[in-house]
């Protein structure tokens, strides 16, 4: 469960150029009230063609800046928290009006747009969008917002310390992920969006695997808005079919993690992705030796061919086993990797207590990676027709599971057991 830590940093400025604000009354509002906006949960996990593959989102959580505004723009922003809270009766239309009319206060008094306080504003005038249910609305502020720290990321002439550029570089990843999740009906455009606004970091982060000086997760303030940014974007390439980007950005998302001793659970998540990747990898190269075998009217069991004939596709058939066995083999040793240092990390210590060093939350988190892990061992046993195996592991995935009340999971294991007895009666049938 990746949850970002939002920190609150008091910007410094070099001679920052002032830019063109907008003027925010173009955002018409009207009484004409929708259902209530209601904030999706960003912790999904994906399941593809028979294995899961769990992608811990960073859940995006609205920056309200504790700075202190003038007062004339305090007094219109305590008007619009009154409106929106329980008090107010959850009043968002006139919540927003206060928002901009505060927003507009701001542009009379020359505030910087980059300031945390402006954004903080946009931000809360987003929100309103979003509850109101007027999502092009949210969309367009919160891209004003992001083009804003893009271009002044990406503008050389500007001369920004490292600490406000760091600041910067996590406030754009945030907006970038909660654009993507905005234009998630786009899979295209959200990739789009995420690759444009993690470019900065992107960089930031090659030199800080690159460097040779040792160098901690606190050196890097944005390091799990990256993380987050990064997971979300591999699991869009794998909702594209596009697994060579994603298993890229796997891989190098492994790298970082690992030496920027990341806690556990994250890590091992990651890893469970890298998994899911490879298996799906190997279905790709399945996929075109069962075509090949049924180009031949062959049966398209790729375990029994005689390869001989199979003519001048002989080598082809051959590439591609090869390529099918690397992936599906790596799959496996992620998963067991990851099974062993999971349940090294819950076993009892040699401690007075003979406890866990961990927490109950905590715990609760690496069994369901256990449970993840063993239940796609299972699939992958099943996938190579070794039932025996797949149900033994399957079973013990369902165990687990229950005892940590994985309930998602368990539906797809019983799916899972299905799929095997029936194969399985089937092949004792020939």
């Amino acid at each position: 469960m990746l949850r970002s830590n939002l920190r609150t940093f008091k910007p410094r400025f070099n001679g920052l150029k002032r830019f063109p604000l907008r003027t925010y009354s173009n955002y018409n509002y009207n009484y004409n009230y929708s259902q209530p906006y209601t904030r999706s949960n960003w912790k999904k996990w994906l399941v593809g063609t028979g294995i899961v593959s769990l992608v811990g989102y960073g859940v995006y959580y609205i920056y309200w800046p504790k700075h202190t505004f003038p007062s004339p723009v305090a007094t219109l922003l305590r008007k619009g928290l009154w409106a929106e809270s329980d008090k107010g009766e959850n009043d968002y239309q006139l919540a927003l009006k206060y928002y901009i009319e505060a927003l507009e206060k701001c542009n009379e008094l020359n505030m910087n747009p980059l300031v945390d306080e402006y954004t903080g504003i946009q931000l809360k005038i987003g929100e309103m969008f979003e509850r109101l249910n007027m999502i092009d609305k949210a969309l367009l502020i919160y891209n004003e917002i992001g083009s804003l720290y893009l271009k002044t990321l990406h503008d050389k002439s500007l001369k920004l310390n490292n600490d406000y550029r760091n600041h910067l570089i996590q406030k754009s990843l945030r907006i970038g992920v909660k654009l993507s999740e905005l234009s998630k009906d786009d899979l295209n455009l959200s990739k789009a969006i995420l690759i444009a606004h993690s470019s900065a970091a992107t960089v930031e982060i090659n030199n800080f695997i690159n460097s040779a000086s040792p160098m901690s997760k606190v050196d890097l303030v944005f390091l799990d808005e990256y993380i987050n940014a990064i997971n979300l974007l591999i699991a869009i390439n794998i909702q594209l079919g596009d697994f060579s980007f994603a298993m890229d950005k796997t891989l190098k998302l492994y790298k970082l993690m690992k030496i920027s001793h990341i806690e556990p659970k994250k890590f091992l998540l990651n890893i469970c992705n890298l998994g899911g990747l490879s298996y799906l990898q190997s279905e790709i190269f399945e996929l075109k030796l069962i075509n090949l075998l049924k180009n031949h009217n062959l049966n398209p069991d790729i375990k029994n061919v005689d390869t001989s004939l199979l003519e001048n596709d002989k080598e082809t058939f051959d590439e591609n086993l090869k390529f099918f066995n690397v992936y599906i083999n790596y799959a496996t040793e992620v998963y067991e990797f990851v099974l062993s240092r999971a349940n090294e990390l819950v076993k009892p210590q040699a401690t007075a207590n003979n406890a866990s060093p961990l927490n109950e939350e905590e715990i609760n988190d690496i069994n369901e990676i256990i449970a993840l892990s063993t239940y796609s061992l299972g699939v992958i046993n099943l996938h190579l027709k070794n039932f025996d195996k797949a149900e033994r592991l399957l079973r013990e995935s369902r165990v687990k599971s229950k005892s940590c009340n994985y309930v998602d999971l368990i539906n797809e294991i019983e799916n899972e057991l299905s799929k095997l007895f029936k194969e399985r009666d089937l092949t004792m049938d020939k």
